[in-house]
């Protein structure tokens, strides 16, 4: 009787462990992604409010940011992680693209296949004499990666 009990318990205390690991992962991921989109739209909103129609504005950036301009038919215009923009396909039909355009930005989560991994994009339209551009900045979205290879450790010690 006394050994069962003791197996229930471990039993109970194992599963809600796990249960504790796997909601923690959630609620970091869920954090990594607020925080990573917070950024996006602070950093698309201050290159919309300084962009003045000269792309030169838009040559490198501090960080994992990527930002584009992109014309109001979705060419691309300038773009910090390439030279050879001329290669790269229209962005019209890009889902961040079409929200800003029809005036509800929000930040979309995709694979590049520019960059090879998971971006946050995030866009906005900004107006520039009787036409508009849209400024799109992107990063690198964050990965639990190195919270579980600090947790596993310490969650199976315990």
């Amino acid at each position: 009787m006394k050994k069962r009990l003791v197996i229930y318990i471990s039993i109970i205390v194992s599963v809600a462990l796990l249960l504790m690991f796997g909601l923690g992962l959630l609620v970091t991921r869920s954090n990594n992604n607020e925080i990573t989109e917070e950024n996006l739209v602070q950093t698309t909103k201050i290159y919309a409010q300084i962009y003045n129609g000269d792309n030169s504005i838009i040559v490198s950036t501090d960080g994992d940011i990527r930002v584009t301009v992109i014309a109001a038919d979705g060419t691309v215009l300038a773009d910090t992680s390439r030279t050879d923009i001329s290669a790269m396909e229209n962005h019209l039909a890009r889902e961040e693209i079409q929200a800003a355009l029809i005036g509800t930005p929000k930040a979309v989560t995709r694979y590049s296949q520019t960059l090879g991994r998971d971006m946050m994009y995030y866009a906005e339209k900004v107006e520039i004499g009787v036409s508009y551009v849209f400024i799109r900045t992107a990063t690198p979205t964050q990965s639990i990666s190195a919270y579980l290879v600090k947790t596993i450790p310490l969650t199976l010690l315990i």
